[in-house]
């Protein structure tokens, strides 16, 4: 028997697997699904610095010399210094070493995407599709989150959350200025909505 594929999917991340799952509901395709990374079955096998993301602040999954992080770096601009991109090299992708947080892209950048002739990546066509993917446990059907989707999303609220907010604050600081007005802007656009 030959393995033949209607659609090869390359990375498990968020998006890969969300979309493998939703074309396997047709019986008939045959889908290959590909990840570079480990598939932790259990719990009990996976690596607490994975299990935890970032509330394991010793050794978080996305430092450079962890396995389940591609750890590239990239130019900020022409001649500017490196920056570290962390990019998940396990099921779940980045979002399994990126804090395990979800954050929408900020809604003038769609905008402004679509006034650059993307008429169909306004923040109104894409909300949707944030909207499909998502079963937000606090703030379910709503019009700005979805309730159904295949990704849990929950607001964090723990005893650790204010050290995280300080480790963020810190973070933030430590950036070029550029990158903190993005920050800010998503920050005063998710607590508006």
């Amino acid at each position: 028997m030959r393995n033949i594929y209607d659609t090869v999917i390359v990375g498990s991340g968020s998006a890969g697997s969300i979309l493998a799952n939703r074309l396997t509901e047709d019986p008939n395709k045959n889908v290959l699904l590909i990840e570079a990374g480990n598939d932790y079955s259990n719990l009990e096998y996976m690596p607490e610095n994975v299990y935890y993301g970032h509330a394991n602040l010793d050794m978080p999954a996305s430092q450079e010399l962890d396995p389940h992080n591609w750890a590239y770096k990239a130019e900020s601009t022409k001649d500017g210094p490196l920056i570290r991109i962390p990019r998940g090299k396990v099921i779940g992708g980045s979002s399994s070493i990126n804090a395990q947080i979800l954050l929408r892209g900020i809604r003038e950048d769609y905008d402004r995407w679509a006034e650059f002739g993307n008429e169909k990546w306004s923040f109104d066509k894409v909300l949707p599709f944030f909207k499909k993917f998502e079963n937000d446990l606090d703030f379910s059907n709503e019009d700005y989150h979805g309730d159904e989707g295949y990704i849990k999303v929950k607001e964090f609220l723990s005893q650790n959350g204010m050290m995280f907010i300080e480790h963020f604050i810190i973070l933030v600081l430590t950036m070029d200025s550029r990158h903190v007005r993005i920050i800010i802007n998503q920050i005063q656009q998710e607590l508006v909505h």
